[in-house]
């Protein structure tokens, strides 16, 4: 008799813990999916476009050879962007990691009244 009470107080207390651990599972789960959207909607890129510090970036190969900046920046904003804008040495560094050796267009363009953004506002950093 002392073996059937031992095996009905594990079984409960083995149903109590599978209880906890889908409880907790279903709390985590909740608590995931709420959080998942935002974290793959920030790091997803269009098809080949590169990601880096919550910004996505194209190079082409077509516009780097052939084509102007006013014509590079008409094919971003094609694409709801502009050419390249940063702002931290770490947006600058990955465009030169990523360029290379090739000349591409970025964001800045000089004007008689100074060098300004592809935004329109007016560049006063010292990168």
């Amino acid at each position: 008799m002392a073996v059937t009470l031992s095996s009905r107080v594990l079984l409960v207390l083995c149903a109590l813990l599978l209880l906890l651990v889908v409880a907790l599972a279903a709390l985590t789960g909740h608590v995931l999916s709420q959080d998942a959207p935002a974290l793959l909607c920030s790091e997803t890129c269009p098809m080949d476009w590169l990601y880096s510090r919550n910004k996505c970036y194209y190079f082409s190969v077509m516009y780097r050879k052939e084509g102007d900046w006013d014509e590079s920046q008409r094919f971003c904003s094609s694409h709801n962007g502009s050419l390249a804008l940063f702002d931290t040495q770490e947006d600058l560094n990955f465009l030169m990691d990523i360029s290379g050796e090739h000349h591409v267009w970025v964001g800045l363009r000089k004007r008689e009244d100074g060098i300004h953004w592809a935004n329109g506002t007016t560049c006063s950093s010292s990168l």
